[in-house]
């Protein structure tokens, strides 16, 4: 593949025998026509399998990948999300699932919870780190705490994300809900360490699981991941799987 700043191929976007001429962001690419992979070899089904199962968790993930990725030069923060994510890409090209067409809550859940998976699944990436750790309470409400790299700071935004799994009615289904939080000059003063945020209900009253009013079935596993943003940082992150008290 070439690639080329402008010069004499500025605007076309055509095909010249088995090359491809097309212009991205502004630039001339030039490479040959990619066919079609039908390879039928286990281990090569089952890395176009883990793509797949990549993305559709990618989609499923959006509202989390748009807060916890930078935008790449030449891809999505999708794309971004997914190449940080190669330890769970080799996981899924290597383990199959239970369900061949799992929700992609499922894909997340039975990965983090297979003693066989080694990494972890990041749901944020940036230049501060915060590692976090939850448990859903009987009544619904949400109990962790955060851990940040540096001092927590007035204007600092917490976001939670929760991912659950619920079956009813013989039917696995799934949601995702994303609760933020701002932090002020008295959150600040109230911290007993500056570097570690106490997650409940006196602080954070709102935070509970409201898919727990839409899931009147039972619910089967859960998935959490806090990310820090200000101004300047962001902080990496990763998925955890939650304890629930029944």
């Amino acid at each position: 593949m070439a690639i080329i700043e402008g010069g004499a191929f500025e605007g076309a976007r055509k095909s010249i025998g088995n090359v491809t001429i097309r212009q991205v962001n502004g630039r001339t690419i030039i490479s040959a026509k990619v066919s079609r992979n039908n390879s039928k070899t286990g281990k090569q089904v089952a890395r176009r399998d883990s793509f797949t199962m990549l993305a559709k968790l990618g989609r499923f993930l959006k509202p989390v990948i748009n807060i916890g990725f930078e935008q790449l030069k030449n891809g999505s923060k999708a794309n971004n999300f997914s190449k940080l994510n190669t330890d769970l890409g080799n996981y899924l090209s290597e383990h199959k699932v239970k369900d061949p067409y799992p929700h992609p809550a499922r894909i997340l859940y039975e990965a983090l919870t297979d003693k066989a998976f080694i990494g972890q699944v990041v749901a944020a990436r940036g230049n501060i780190n915060c590692k976090s750790e939850f448990v859903i309470g009987a009544d619904g409400q949400i109990n962790g705490l955060l851990s940040l790299s540096r001092n927590f700071m007035a204007g600092d935004t917490l976001t939670v994300a929760l991912i659950l799994l619920a079956t009813f009615q013989r039917k696995e289904t799934e949601s995702i809900e994303l609760a933020t939080y701002t932090l002020g000059s008295p959150d600040i003063a109230a911290l007993e360490h500056p570097r570690q945020f106490v997650v409940g209900k006196n602080n954070w009253p709102g935070l509970n699981t409201e898919a727990l009013r839409y899931f009147p079935g039972e619910i089967t596993g859960a998935v959490m991941a806090a990310i820090v943003t200000n101004n300047a940082d962001r902080s990496t992150a990763a998925f955890t799987v939650s304890a629930i008290v029944r």
